[in-house]
């Protein structure tokens, strides 16, 4: 009982480090391969924890080896923008000049209601105030409202 534990203990350690390796997100603003890594590190840490049998190095050294890909796929990514389409993608554009592109929702497999939901999130009530509505690779969606429909701002009152 108490090498499982220890086992334990020492796993949580590695896998603390490992996530505050992959950086400061959250859940739902994880790349794809940060949240593959992240379920992978879980699963792999689950096993030496539950069968004292399994070394506790079958948990550590896969743990390890996946942290060098993440950092691996990171780098590539910054320094070869092909590379970032290839695993996230490019934003789309799923409203323009005030109307929905249904084939991109399609495409996406989003719907209007949740594109309208987001843009009451965005205290956006009218869809014809919107000149661009992008959905994100990470998923969000960036909202550009057209220049009559934007907020008074300093640089527009004139003395």
């Amino acid at each position: 009982m108490l090498i499982s534990v220890i086992r334990t203990a020492i796993l949580y350690a590695v896998i603390i480090i490992a996530v505050r390796a992959l950086g400061k997100r959250q859940v739902g603003e994880l790349e794809p391969n940060e949240l593959v890594i992240t379920i992978l590190i879980s699963e792999i840490a689950a096993i030496p924890m539950q069968d004292p049998e399994i070394p506790l190095l079958s948990g550590v050294v896969p743990i390890v080896v996946l942290l060098f890909l993440g950092s691996v796929t990171t780098v590539l990514t910054l320094r070869f923008p092909i590379v970032r389409t290839v695993l996230y993608g490019k934003p789309s554009i799923v409203i323009s000049e005030g109307r929905f592109l249904k084939d991109e929702l399609k495409k996406l497999r989003v719907t209007k209601d949740e594109i309208e939901e987001e843009l009451r999130l965005k205290d956006v009530s009218d869809i014809s105030d919107v000149k661009l509505g992008i959905i994100e690779t990470n998923g969000r969606l960036s909202v550009i409202l057209k220049p009559s429909a934007r907020p008074l701002c300093k640089g527009d009152v004139k003395k």
